[in-house]
């Protein structure tokens, strides 16, 4: 999977270890990564990612390991923001919306579900929970500002 960051300078690309690389387009350099698994990730872990940076640059979707779930993480500083809770399909494809408000996930059953990125964030917010968006990739929301 890969994607070119709004300003074109830059592509995104997933590894075989499911790290997020963040490439330079002229020279080709690594400028971040990060990676997507959490401590305890199986070893079986699906290798079939489903990856989309949101138009506006801010949120990357990716397929959870588990590949029945949509993790949304910050794309400048790797932090986990949230998941979409986990389906009895996988997850076949994920798009943004132009606007990067919504995001629309197709699974395997055939099943097309349509997320309200605004109205999560909101649900969030309401009961005084944020996510962490400093850089040190904790996997948790904490009580604090956006």
């Amino acid at each position: 999977m890969i994607s070119f960051t709004p300003d074109s300078h830059q592509i995104l690309i997933v590894d075989e270890k499911r790290s997020v690389v963040s490439l330079d387009v002229e020279t080709g350099a690594s400028v971040t990564s990060f990676s997507t698994l959490p401590a305890n990730a199986p070893d079986n872990w699906s290798r079939a990612l489903n990856v989309s940076l949101s138009p506006d640059g801010t949120k990357l979707a990716l397929s959870s390991f588990s590949d029945r779930a949509i993790d949304l993480w910050h794309r400048e500083t790797g932090c986990l923001l949230y998941s979409l809770p986990e389906q009895v399909a996988a997850v076949y494809c994920v798009a943004w919306s132009p606007d990067s408000r919504r995001l629309a996930v197709s699974l395997s059953n055939g099943a097309i579900e349509i997320w309200s990125i605004e109205e999560i964030e909101r649900i969030l917010a309401d009961l005084e929970l944020y996510p962490a968006v400093s850089g040190d990739n904790t996997r948790e929301i904490r009580g604090a500002n956006w």
